[in-house]
């Protein structure tokens, strides 16, 4: 798709969809008007420091660097000189609020690095957070029945008191709707999606968590995600002695209740633009979306995403998280192979830069750009870019997923599973990370513990496609033949195409059956011609015959192709006999890794 320059103009335009008031340090910020209240006195921001308060807003407390809000705030095409224009905005800023740069109360300089604002938003301002089309004003929160990870039965009821007593808890806070436990509790064991739970329930956020009994202690894990715009805000987890319940549900219920309300309210400041973006373009941002977080499970589903993104973007050019959508999922078609690496990195590369431009705070972008940009051996911008992800939102699931995968890359296996294990902490029933998280055991040679891992990723998923091709690829290593072809077979029968192509033909190398492996080849070579990258995978089945010569030729030529897979080159197993060779060093040396 074609990408359009929109010029930034008053952000007023950018909100006029949503009915917003933000309160804080005895204001009120009219998002629709950039009206500015205090004690009946009302002033209407100027345009520039408007923009600049709701980004400090959504910060609150945190640093906002002067770079940051040069990306954001004043676009290439103007040509002004940026620190007086900034200087000047500020100034008018502090006037509005009544403060003093000498003696700041609210707006903190620090000097040639940026500005703070030491407010918090008022959990009062709930109320006034609600989204269009709620017959309540109140934000509706659904608290999940907690599962019960003990493998005890009887521990059923510890899962089902802790999740009655959050919502007690959540229950006294003004403002805040808590849907009743006789709803929620309709989806104990459920199966549904979270965005189609939140639908049914009309919930804007969900909590949702899990216990594990060990003897006498518990540990309580929550993760709280804006169900409007499909998001992890929240994630923790709680250890204690199993002595007194009553305590223990005492204790760890107001703990939550104590972080939920300002979550969600730093949330909703956030997700204000994409309330004004219509509905037809959320709508086709939350179908991708979905899409997105089901990568893995066929081919196909990833096809979609892409287009529904670019739906989402043509109904709403100002939609940064859904450019950063697109992002992901050209990052994800390469790969998966499906399309040339040099072109999904462009088109990911040019959409996530869009995203950044038009919010610089998106942290999804800047995932989506340090994987675009490993995929051309780009290590240390993309290494940049994945912890300023992580660094501009913690929990980000996709971010720490990625950036365990660019520790592998790069030889770090230790620090690759601590990250890969820190995503499964933020969200322990995700499919895509669990199986992960096998993936990256197997590529450090931890095949045992890769397989126990596969084995308990298919049963929270028996039908995601990606985790039998890699348990298939585990298999393989420990030569267990049999159970790899049928692994391969159900990732086929999936959805699963060119990674299962390259599985069978290195294992049909490995177990001498040189006829079988050159089907499998023939087979790559006609994916080839639909636009799949297949070099390296050919490159792998000839490994497996033994044949170095056309291994290499073929490895050549997945570097001349910018093949994804390069990017597993310094830890394929499936690659190990070709190491010691010195074609194998010059070619790692090639793609910026030290051998």
């Amino acid at each position: 798709m074609a990408f359009h320059s929109v010029g930034k103009g008053d952000p007023k335009v950018a909100l006029s969809g949503a009915s917003q008031v933000i309160r804080f340090a005895g204001f009120e910020l009219d998002l629709r008007t950039a009206e500015l209240s205090s004690t009946g006195v009302k002033t209407t921001l100027p345009q520039q420091p408007f923009r600049i308060l709701t980004l400090l807003l959504e910060h609150g407390g945190e640093v906002v660097t002067r770079e940051a809000l040069r990306r954001r705030l004043w676009s290439n095409d103007v040509f002004v000189d940026f620190d007086d224009g900034l200087n000047s905005a500020i100034r008018r800023l502090r006037l509005a609020l009544g403060d003093s740069a000498e003696h700041p109360r609210l707006l903190e300089t620090l000097p040639r690095h940026g500005y703070r604002l030491k407010a918090q938003i008022q959990q009062t301002d709930l109320s006034s957070l609600g989204t269009e089309g709620h017959s309540s004003q109140s934000f509706r929160v659904a608290v999940l029945p907690l599962e019960n990870f003990s493998g005890d039965p009887n521990d059923e009821h510890l899962a089902d008191s802790m999740t009655d007593a959050i919502i007690t808890a959540l229950a006294k806070i003004p403002h805040l709707g808590v849907i009743s436990r006789t709803s929620v509790m309709a989806y104990k064991n459920a199966r549904k999606i979270l965005p189609q739970i939140a639908r049914e329930l009309r919930a804007d956020a969900l909590l949702e968590g899990a216990i594990v009994r060990s003897g006498d202690r518990v540990r309580i894990t929550v993760q709280l995600l804006d169900a409007t715009i499909d998001q992890h805000l929240w994630a923790e987890s709680y250890d204690r002695e199993l002595v007194d319940k009553l305590k223990l549900h005492e204790e760890v219920s107001h703990a939550i209740a104590a972080e939920v309300p300002s979550r969600l309210s730093r949330s909703r400041v956030r997700s204000a633009t994409a309330f004004s973006l219509g509905q037809e373009a959320y709508n086709s941002y939350l179908k991708g979306r979905y899409l997105i977080e089901n990568t893995g499970r066929n081919d196909d589903g990833l096809k979609k995403a892409t287009v529904f993104f670019e739906e989402a973007v043509n109904e709403a050019p100002l939609f940064a998280q859904a450019y950063a959508g697109i992002a992901e999922s050209y990052d994800m078609s390469a790969i998966f192979g499906l399309l040339p690496t040099r072109q999904a990195s462009a088109k990911a590369q040019q959409a996530a830069r869009r995203a950044i431009e038009i919010d610089p705070s998106i942290s999804e972008a800047h995932a989506a750009l340090g994987y675009a940009l490993m995929l051309v051996w780009d290590w240390q911008e993309a290494g940049r870019e994945f912890q300023q992800a992580i660094e501009l939102n913690a929990n980000n699931l996709i971010a720490h997923r990625w950036y365990a995968e660019y520790l592998m890359a790069v030889g770090q296996a230790g620090r690759s599973i601590g990250e890969i294990e820190r995503a499964r902490e933020i969200e322990p029933l995700s499919a895509i990370t669990n199986s992960t998280l096998g993936w990256l055991y197997y590529g450090a040679r931890r095949f045992e513990k890769a397989v126990q891992q596969f084995r308990r990723t298919v049963e929270l998923d028996e039908n995601f496609a990606a985790t039998h091709f890699c348990s298939g690829m585990v298999q393989a290593q420990l030569g267990k033949y049999k159970e790899a072809i049928a692994e391969y077979e159900r990732a086929k029968a999936l959805g699963g195409t060119v990674h299962v192509v390259r599985g069978l033909g290195f294992l049909y190398g490995i177990a001498g059956e040189k006829a079988r492996a050159q089907e499998v080849i023939q087979e790559s070579k006609r994916l080839a011609k639909t636009g799949c990258s297949v070099a390296y995978a050919t490159a792998s089945i000839y490994a497996g015959l033994g044949e170095k010569a056309q291994a290499f030729e073929w490895l050549n030529k997945a570097y001349d192709d910018c093949c994804a897979e390069m990017t597993w080159l310094k830890w394929d197993p499936q690659l190990d006999t070709l190491r010691t060779d010195p074609r194998f060093h010059r070619l790692l040396e090639r793609v910026g890794l030290s051998s």
